[in-house]
């Protein structure tokens, strides 16, 4: 069977752009996409800003920008303008610009990363709250000692407000040794701080 009766007449060319010799049933003046891209008046040969590899680029792109990127990876790559810094709490490597960058001496990943490394760094020890128990740091969190003490001492926490309550015997709040704090209902703690009054 004749091929050329079945494809029609196929031309050898060789291309303009690569040199390479194909073969083509139609007047293709270039063997590829690649090599018309290349070879087209209406397009020019660019190396990219970033990585500095040559592409094809319509002639208005080189109107528009100096700068000219092979692919929206580059031109990524090309924008960032700003430095890396590390987090001052959790030291993951994180992306800033220049006006963050510079705005502080000390940079975080998030809100939780900052509000963890003020906790610790202005934390310097017990305080006594409004109500005059002392409270303490456990595990990011303020709880109020007597409270604390008690949960470990039964190994379990206590009961919400009105079933139990923890009573220091001695009427000290400041006082939290276990012999001088007691467990009991709210309505016993009425009646107790009644009797002593």
């Amino acid at each position: 069977m004749n091929l050329n009766a079945l494809w029609g007449i196929a031309y050898s060319r060789i291309c303009p752009q690569c040199r390479k010799l194909f073969y083509t049933r139609h007047i293709q003046l270039t063997c590829s996409v690649k090599c018309t891209k290349l070879n087209s008046p209406r397009r020019k040969v660019a190396n990219c800003f970033t990585c500095a590899k040559q592409f094809s680029a319509p002639i208005n792109r080189f109107k528009r920008s100096e700068r000219l990127y092979c692919s929206k990876k580059c031109q990524h790559k090309g924008l960032i303008t700003g430095k890396t810094s590390k987090c001052a709490c959790c030291s993951k490597e994180l992306y800033l610009n220049n006006f963050h960058y510079a705005r502080s001496k000390r940079h975080f990943c998030g809100h939780k990363c900052k509000g963890l490394f003020y906790r610790k760094l202005f934390y310097t020890g017990p305080t006594i709250d409004g109500y005059g128990y002392r409270r303490i740091r456990v595990n990011g969190k303020l709880l109020r000692e007597h409270i604390y003490l008690m949960e470990q001492h039964l190994g379990r926490k206590i009961k919400q407000f009105p079933k139990e309550v923890v009573h220091h015997i001695n009427g000290n709040k400041l006082d939290n040794r276990i012999s001088n704090l007691q467990l009991i209902t709210q309505s016993n703690h009425m009646k107790l701080h009644r009797s002593l009054h």
